[in-house]
């Protein structure tokens, strides 16, 4: 979420050696990885529930 609200920020914190271009690079690094992370996530979740689902719709489908 920091990586978001600050991505325009381009101030170190004081008393740290960082250049501006490394604090954008691991910024755009970090949403990218989190999004991935996310798909990832939905992903094995409907993966692993995917029969569960299936019986669901199966269901529903056959009572209309």
């Amino acid at each position: 979420m920091t990586g978001i609200v600050n991505i325009g920020d381009t101030d170190g914190p004081p008393g740290t050696p960082v250049v501006v271009g490394f604090l954008e690079v691991t910024r755009g690094f970090a949403i990218v990885l989190f999004a991935v992370f996310g798909l990832v996530a939905l992903g094995v979740g409907w993966f692993l529930a995917g029969d569960t689902f299936k019986g669901w719709f199966a269901r529903a489908r056959s009572r209309s």
